[in-house]
């Protein structure tokens, strides 16, 4: 699936599957939106755009087995810890 403007945003947690990767071109958002959900892979496009999360943590599953190549930027959701009420960036991996 090639997002080549604006953002990809899912409502559904069953919208792609490990069959779909994912290209991003410049300027693009894919935002899971609060979905766990495994896609194939993740490329950039013409350039390269960026992985969000809007809603709920959730996790993203790159589950294929090809090659792919992403140089865009992720845009973690911050969550509260649970020892202070300050925000706490998620892990540096696909969990947002």
């Amino acid at each position: 699936m090639a997002v080549t403007s604006g953002t990809l945003r899912l409502n559904s947690a069953t919208a792609l599957n490990v069959a779909n990767a994912v290209a991003l071109s410049s300027g693009t958002t894919f935002d899971v939106n609060g979905r766990s959900v495994t896609i194939e892979g993740l490329n950039n496009g013409t350039g390269a755009g960026s992985v969000a999360n809007g809603g709920a943590a959730a996790v993203l599953t790159l589950g294929g087995a090809g090659t792919y190549s992403f140089s865009g930027a992720w845009v973690p959701r911050l969550r509260p810890t649970s020892a202070s009420s300050r925000p706490a960036p998620a892990p540096r991996h696909c969990q947002a």
